[in-house]
């Protein structure tokens, strides 16, 4: 005879069954924002909607990461005072031939 299912099993099918559509109808946006772009049709709204979800986008999708205001990731330097790896384009990052501080320790 079947067991009943568990309050947690049953919670997790449902949390798996939302995160799916969620993930669809999210690449379905970014889509729509896609076509948008390429139309030259996108609205401000668009724009910053796009800004929000640029978790989501693709790595190798560079149109919707530029559009997005994403930044390419470049060479990291590591900080002369604390060790952390940092990018050159960090906002407060000082970067020179003679020190590299990161935006933690460019105050210091």
């Amino acid at each position: 005879m079947p067991r009943e299912p568990t309050f947690q099993a049953v919670s997790l099918i449902c949390l798996i069954i939302f995160n799916y559509k969620t993930m669809k109808s999210i690449k379905n946006r970014l889509e729509y924002l896609r076509k948008q772009i390429q139309a030259e049709n996108i609205s401000y709204g668009e724009i910053a909607e796009l800004q929000e979800l640029r978790e989501y986008i693709d790595p190798s999708d560079t149109l919707l990461l530029q559009w997005a205001n994403v930044e390419e990731e470049g060479e990291t330097i590591e900080c002369g005072n604390c060790g952390r790896e940092f990018s050159e384009n960090e906002e407060g990052a000082i970067v020179s031939e003679t020190i590299n501080r990161c935006s933690r320790c460019a105050n210091l």
